[in-house]
């Protein structure tokens, strides 16, 4: 339900992916794999050692998930490549590196390595994790992939995925509020908060619309977390942690649009064109 450091995951396939990073030296084919501080560096067992890899954000394509996984843990910026070798659950990707390239750690992880194929498959357990870098093994050579994201895309553009991502997670927190404002346990006070910030946010229309760069996510990263961060203060904790696990479960459904909300919202526009419009005037008029 959650990644580690607690941020809501998908619960719609696929709900992650794995990238084999790779290179070429004199003793051949190299395989990059990481090892999980969760368990201390001395840790070996099961999922001690892994090739990058994370879970998908709710709403975020499974294509700019591999790309913010790979510049997350690793800190490189490389084209990645889609595959056949996944499964339904899990997405596997492809991508080569230089020598020259650094390996830049995240704080799950305590220590990396570049190693052969067989110490990869010695190193990374249970067998399902070594499955996707032995079957990588087979198609390496190939020169017939297909590039996902490109190392161009991801510098200038990884980091408004992440923007647009956690724009979406402030929705699920959002459906929270408005399972809350409909259970009768609720405090008239608080639902009428909740209320508030749930009719601005199942808006059909933006105050800020979306397609405005950055600008246009700033009322999702802005103003609506103020609201939520106010509305769960006043809402019983009992009730508060009922509904985030069926906000949860239910987030990818239809939401109800709010369209006196909308209607609001339109009418603060033409006031703002008509002001715009007036002063103009005066200036050229």
């Amino acid at each position: 339900m959650q990644t580690g450091d607690g941020q809501t995951v998908s619960q719609e396939k696929p709900y992650g992916a794995s990238i084999i990073v790779y290179r070429r030296s004199e003793q051949g084919i190299e395989y990059l794999i990481l090892h999980r501080a969760f368990r201390g560096a001395g840790f070996e067992g099961d999922w001690a050692w892994t090739p990058p890899s994370g879970a998908r954000l709710p709403g975020e394509a499974i294509d700019n998930c591999a790309a913010r996984e790979l510049l997350e843990e690793t800190g490189l910026r490389l084209a990645v490549h889609s595959t056949s070798f996944g499964s339904p659950e899990w997405t596997a990707y492809l991508a080569e590196t230089s020598q020259q390239e650094a390996v830049r750690l995240d704080a799950e992880h305590d220590r990396y390595a570049w190693v052969s194929l067989v110490e990869a498959q010695q190193r990374c357990q249970p067998e399902q994790v070594q499955i996707p870098i032995t079957s990588a093994a087979k198609i390496i050579d190939r020169s017939t992939l297909t590039p996902i994201t490109h190392s161009k895309f991801i510098n200038k553009h990884a980091w408004m995925a992440r923007w647009k991502s956690a724009a979406r997670q402030l929705k699920v927190q959002v459906y929270t509020l408005y399972l809350a404002y409909k259970d009768p346990r609720t405090p008239w006070y608080a639902r009428i908060l909740a209320a508030g910030v749930v009719a601005y946010a199942f808006s059909p229309i933006d105050l800020i619309p979306d397609p405005i760069p950055v600008l246009g996510y700033l009322d999702d990263l802005i103003l609506v977390p103020l609201g939520i961060i106010l509305a769960i203060k006043l809402i019983p904790q009992e009730i508060l942690t009922e509904c985030r696990q069926r906000a949860e479960i239910e987030h990818s459904q239809a939401k109800p649009a709010n369209f006196v909300a909308a209607g609001v919202i339109i009418v603060i526009w033409l006031i703002i064109a008509s002001l715009v419009v007036i002063w103009l005037v005066r200036i050229f008029g």
